[in-house]
């Protein structure tokens, strides 16, 4: 148990999506709907959390927020939702309430180091970073180098090389292959070539995927896509492995994510979680909460480690359900979902207090938040944002 403090933790949730930050008129797609779903899911259960004073924005080209729980009255820390019109009032609310003597939890695509750039933002201010630092957000979310680190270091990886799409002649090898950006976000600008005319048909039009013109390419394996979110301590502290998941994604080669299922029951799930671990424990400046994506080869016994994915992930909305309550020393209760949230900000505590439920499957997404608070209005459509931008 954390020592009593004689005034509130200032805790500031930003979520770069749905919290205002989003540049090009009102966010839509998936980005959207996932980042509005763990944005309210993580303020809803960090309120059941004693000791906090918390803060986190919301865009009101989204219409006006009606999840905030500090409005109903019921939660055990104080929530103040700073509603924006514009990105250029999220900066100035983000400048505000990311320097000294506060805790700041990000979430936000690492689309184009994005997110390492906001790492970089609350440093710069002296606010205390609830995640990763600068350097280990922008490792991970650089496909190229990352792939070379955990090679580097022994973690099985999927071979991944660099392509100038633009410049690249016809490919020989084997098909297929698996194209995507160097700095990408889940399976943004994503594809599966299956032979030697789709990546031909791709090159005839890759000025309409700008995001491929630093991509890097990597054989197509074989496998059940998993993940498993990883609470990293931080300073050389331990890495503790959640329970696996199973993620479900399209099936028409772009890889688009549909949410998953938990927990993911498999031989393989003890190596898969010590991979995990393993590769979070290697990456200097890595804390908090981390999704890492995995690849389970049954028949050949194998786990690869995909990619590294450094914030909250929608996996979140599904280890929520089965969190089981917590006896705080001073003998009142605390929800699963208030224990999970915890941890988030003090992740030394999950590996004594952190227990999950061996209740039947729960299936998770950004459209089934529940138990939590609801979406204020319509969901955006795909189509919104163009591409279905995916996941988490």
């Amino acid at each position: 148990m954390i020592p009593p403090s004689p005034s509130p933790l200032r805790v500031f949730v930003s979520e770069y999506v749905t919290g205002g930050a989003w540049p090009e008129g009102p966010p839509g797609g998936s980005l959207a709907r996932e980042g509005a779903a763990m944005l309210q899911a993580v303020v809803t259960d960090l309120a059941d959390v004693p000791g906090l004073e918390l803060h986190t924005t919301w865009d009101l080209r989204l219409g006006r927020a009606r999840w905030c729980p500090g409005r109903s009255g019921v939660s055990r820390s104080p929530v103040t939702l700073h509603e924006v019109e514009s990105p250029t009032e999220e900066a100035e609310v983000f400048e505000r309430l990311s320097g000294e003597r506060h805790s700041v939890l990000l979430i936000a695509p690492e689309l184009d180091g994005l997110l390492a750039r906001r790492c970089q933002s609350v440093e710069s201010r002296g606010g205390c970073l609830l995640g990763p630092n600068a350097s280990a957000a922008a490792l991970c979310a650089d496909k190229w180098q990352s792939a070379e680190h955990l090679r580097s270091v022994g973690i099985p990886t999927i071979p991944t090389e660099r392509c100038d799409l633009a410049a690249a002649a016809l490919l020989a090898g084997d098909w297929p292959r698996v194209i995507k950006p160097r700095l990408g976000a889940g399976s943004t600008a994503t594809h599966r070539l299956d032979d030697s005319a789709a990546f031909r048909k791709l090159q005839s039009r890759w000025q309409a995927e700008p995001m491929l013109r630093d991509a890097v390419l990597q054989p197509w394996m074989p496998g059940v896509p998993a993940s498993v979110a990883v609470l990293c301590a931080g300073s050389g502290g331990p890495c503790v492995a959640l329970p696996l998941a199973r993620q479900r994604l399209s099936q028409e080669g772009r890889f688009h994510y549909l949410g998953g299922e938990l927990p993911l029951r498999s031989r393989l799930s003890h190596r898969a979680r010590e991979l995990a671990s393993a590769a979070c424990q290697s990456i200097p400046g890595l804390r908090g909460y981390v999704g890492v994506d995995l690849l389970l080869d049954e028949e050949a016994g194998a786990v690869t480690v995909v990619e590294i994915n450094p914030r909250l992930t929608t996996s979140y909305l599904g280890y929520r359900q089965l969190a089981l309550p917590q006896r705080l020393e001073e003998g009142d209760v605390l929800s699963g979902m208030g224990t999970l949230a915890r941890t988030l900000i003090w992740p030394h505590l999950a590996a004594k207090q952190l227990q999950f439920s061996e209740a039947p499957t729960v299936e998770f997404g950004p459209t089934n938040t529940s138990p939590g608070p609801e979406y204020p209005g319509p969901l955006p459509r795909p189509s919104d944002v163009g591409e279905e931008p995916a996941p988490a």
